[in-house]
């Protein structure tokens, strides 16, 4: 991996890890096009990335995170601990199966993935802008409900941000509660990721290349921060549709680029 490609694989999982357009299927779509074969390789880079995007989110939502344990805000805790579940479960269940049937050889199972992203945002959209609860309230059913679809999210080319945003809307939050919330719902997700994938740590330690993952750490970050601001900004301006398009341009063109190749 050059320095070039780990710089861009960066800021891919910096925008696409919160922006709502999926990383996982990004990163598939640009290590598929970039030639990254190396499966050691890409996982120790893949798994560092994750634990960059937890910092990153401890950072811009350092004061949300401060007020809810120094104001005792036990609610909101559990919610996010119920929203959890899913995702913990449904990870350990079919993690594997599905790395195997989202690989480079299905590569359009991404673009229909993204296509079908698109259709979840503008059904978050459309579902009243969430002008009720704060993060405290969301309630066991919803915070639920929340979290399978941040289950779903597992699938290449379906975001989780935009996934949990959307529930979030749909099922009575506000629109910045919707997004802090899937902030919240997204440190335990993304760290558990990272913690399963390090069990394979010994087939690809040899593998870890110190530059390439450095620089792509330091691009992830950053952009990663300027992509948590961004999605808080869409949000409350009502545009989360304008990632809709994207999803479904990037979606059939990555079936096209399949079909061609």
């Amino acid at each position: 991996m050059t320095f070039l490609e780990s710089f861009i694989l960066g800021i891919i999982q910096g925008i696409a890890e919160f922006l709502p357009i999926s990383s996982s299927g990004h990163l598939d779509i640009a290590t598929a096009i970039f030639g990254l074969k190396d499966p050691e390789a890409n996982l120790a880079f893949i798994v560092f990335l994750h634990l960059v995007s937890v910092l990153a989110i401890l950072v811009a939502l350092f004061g949300e995170i401060k007020d809810i344990i120094l104001g005792m805000r036990f609610k909101a805790i559990l919610w996010v601990i119920v929203g959890t579940i899913p995702a913990g479960v449904i990870g350990l269940l079919f993690h594997d199966k599905v790395d195997k049937l989202f690989d480079p050889a299905h590569l359009y199972l991404v673009g229909i993935a993204l296509i079908i992203n698109g259709f979840i945002l503008f059904a978050g959209e459309m579902s009243g802008w969430g002008e009720g609860n704060s993060v405290d309230k969301v309630g066991f059913k919803n915070s639920l409900l929340i979290g399978i679809a941040q289950a779903i999210a597992i699938i290449p080319g379906i975001s989780r941000s935009g996934a949990t945003v959307s529930g979030g809307l749909a099922f009575g939050l506000k629109k910045k509660d919707a997004v802090v919330f899937s902030f919240f719902l997204a440190i335990p997700v993304i760290l558990g990721a990272a913690i399963l994938e390090l069990k394979d740590f010994g087939k690809f330690k040899e593998a870890f290349q110190p530059i390439p993952i450095i620089t792509a750490g330091i691009a992830c970050f950053i952009t990663s921060i300027i992509a948590i601001k961004i999605l808080m900004r869409v949000v409350q301006k009502s545009k989360l549709h304008y990632f809709s398009f994207y999803c479904f341009f990037a979606g059939a063109a990555t079936i096209i680029w399949f079909i061609l190749k």
